[in-house]
C-alpha cells in the first residue's frame, strides 16, 4: 500500500478508496512452520511458476496462495479465511 500512497502523492492525486486483506498475515497464520512467507518462497513451497517482480504474476501467485489457505482451513469464503487467520479487511 505505501506504493499506491506514494505515487498519488507524487501526482497530486486523491487517494483510491478500496477494501482489501494482507496475503502475508493470512499466509504467516497458516503455514507458521514454513520459514519464510515471501512470495517467491512460498510459490516456490508450492510448486508454483511464478516470474517475482511483475505485477500480473504477484496477483496471480497471492491468488493461489489464498486458494490454497483457504483449503486447508477448510473454508469457502474470504470472510471465513480471514476469521480464520484472526485478520480482517482493512480500507485504504
Amino acid at each position: 500500500m505505501p506504493v499506491i500512497k506514494g505515487c498519488c502523492e507524487y501526482y497530486q492525486m486523491p487517494l483510491p478508496q478500496f477494501e482489501y486483506f494482507d496475503s502475508l498475515i493470512v499466509a504467516r497464520k497458516t503455514w507458521p512452520q514454513i520459514r519464510s512467507h515471501k512470495l517467491t518462497d512460498l510459490g516456490s513451497h508450492f510448486g508454483i511458476e511464478y516470474l517475482a517482480h511483475d505485477a500480473l504474476e504477484d496477483s496471480r501467485t497471492c491468488d493461489q496462495i489464498i486458494k490454497l489457505a483457504a483449503d486447508k482451513w477448510g473454508v469457502t469464503s474470504v470472510e471465513a479465511l480471514l476469521k480464520a487467520c484472526g485478520t480482517k479487511v482493512r480500507r485504504f
